[in-house]
């Protein structure tokens, strides 16, 4: 099973967890996010629920994880941290995706698109770019994301606003990156491409 939590709502994971654990007590618990990106090792010891950590970029991760738990043999995946007997084992990071249009979109049909509403209006959340160079002390995104900065393209961009809007309606969309402005050639070229003139 998979969770994902930021800091004020890692307490609820660990609450899913033990959930997760009671219905199927063999079950693998997994949490990634940022949370347990920073503090791993202190999440596998608040929480006894939780048998592994993924660590930064979870989507090759996880892949390769499911496919090594299917074998019975995961634990030289990089990017997790587990329990190995009384030692808790930090596996080596893993590298940044260099090419983020290469991760596929959210399987947004899997989600009850017709709840999410802000003020009566359908809404979805994108993330169009991720990493920050500038590495400022009282932000997270470059220890989390890297401190380079990786941009969707703005065909790629265009492809999934276009998918959300006409295969669930949504007309009201929020760009959650911590950089979103920083190449304003890329938002222009998004915005003439959604206008259809380009």
């Amino acid at each position: 099973m998979g969770i994902t939590s930021v800091t004020p709502s890692i307490y609820r994971a660990y609450q899913v967890a033990k959930i997760a654990k009671d219905v199927r007590e063999d079950c693998k618990v997994i949490v990634g996010g940022p949370h347990v990106t920073f503090l791993p090792n202190q999440t596998l010891k608040e929480c006894s629920f939780i048998d592994i950590v993924v660590r930064g970029e979870g989507e090759e991760t996880i892949r390769e994880l499911a496919e090594a738990l299917e074998k019975g043999v995961w634990e030289t995946v990089k990017g997790i941290t587990f329990r190995k007997g009384d030692r808790i084992v930090n596996n080596e990071p893993r590298l940044f995706v260099r090419n983020i249009d290469e991760i596929p979109f959210p399987s947004w049909d899997l989600l009850p698109m017709g709840k999410y509403r802000f003020c009566g209006y359908k809404y979805a959340s994108m993330l169009t770019s991720r990493g920050c160079s500038f590495n400022c002390s009282f932000c997270a995104s470059s220890r989390l994301f890297g401190v380079f900065w990786r941009g969707r393209s703005p065909e790629n961009v265009v492809e999934e606003i276009r998918l959300l809007h006409d295969k669930f309606g949504i007309r009201n969309i929020e760009f959650v990156d911590d950089t979103f402005t920083l190449d304003q050639r890329r938002q222009r070229e998004s915005v003439t491409k959604l206008l259809g003139k380009a």
